[in-house]
């Protein structure tokens, strides 16, 4: 079994669905739903905290050329950290870049996160290593021959199945140069690959509509695909206000499926979900 992630860009925020399949893959070795997905390190770390790095695409950038670098985190042992809207009372991952002056960063790139059952309850996570992409892009007029370093600092909370550490940061830095072209870390393009292989995709061959029921969100889908085996669809939201621990519920229709999504029962959730 697999699973397909699309966005639904109408949302006011961008809700990122999930629907577990029989013939979609996200990509190829990972399976969010595998424990080994969440675990890749069983070993017994002397000191129980996060580290990370961060790798760039590229060894030297030009001016004005956009390039990529993946915000890597290792998490020791069996200990995770949680997505942005993490289902359980763990804290989500925060990110925060410090560039210099002129220098751009686009939306942090999330990957999917391990997806699990615990008290009933959904929750989205990462463990052992997991890469967060985003795109910098340097000034046009970014002299040729100068340094420049790309900071990040992370909030973060770690969990295991025992329980979770005190709320953390946890900080990584690298130093790069202007070229008058670009060149290629060849090093870090497997890396980089297999980040984007992890991120969600946009399905062609499905459409949605959204709209707010009381305390539920309801999409309407439309796809070929045949979802009546689907037994506990998941629901990964962007979006605070989704009830991301609650398993939402798949209705076959005349014209397709609708799926009903709880919202948070607090007063985050918006008077309308547009």
């Amino acid at each position: 079994m697999r699973i397909l992630f699309t966005k639904l860009n109408k949302l006011t925020a961008v809700l990122g669905l999930t629907i577990l399949t029989s013939s979609i893959s996200l990509s190829q070795g990972y399976d969010p739903f595998e424990d080994k997905a969440l675990n890749g390190d069983t070993s017994k770390p002397d000191k129980i905290e996060a580290t990370s790095s961060i790798i760039s695409s590229v060894k030297s950038a030009a001016p004005g050329r956009p390039f990529l670098i993946a915000i890597e985190i290792a998490h020791p042992g069996e200990w995770h950290s949680y997505y942005k809207n993490p289902g359980s009372p763990g804290m989500p991952l925060k990110f925060n870049l410090k560039l210099p002056e002129g220098y751009t960063a686009s939306d942090i790139q999330w990957p999917v996160p391990h997806v699990s059952w615990a008290y009933d309850n959904l929750n989205f996570t990462y463990g052992h290593k997991a890469q967060f992409l985003t795109t910098i892009t340097p000034p046009k007029d970014a002299q040729v021959g100068s340094n420049f370093t790309i900071e990040s600092a992370i909030n973060i909370q770690m969990c295991d199945a025992k329980g979770c550490l005190p709320p953390a940061k946890i900080n990584a830095s690298t130093a790069l140069n202007i070229a008058a072209e670009e060149v290629v870390n060849t090093n870090a393009t497997q890396l980089i690959d297999d980040a984007k292989s992890h991120l969600s995709t946009v399905s062609k061959d499905w459409t949605f509509k959204a709209k707010q029921s009381e305390r539920n969100l309801i999409l309407n889908i439309q796809t070929k695909a045949d979802l009546t085996s689907i037994k506990k669809p998941i629901f990964v939201s962007n979006a605070p206000y989704i009830d991301a621990a609650k398993s939402p519920k798949l209705e076959k229709t005349t014209n397709g499926y609708t799926l009903t999504v709880a919202l948070a029962e607090d007063e985050n959730v918006p008077a309308k979900v547009k």
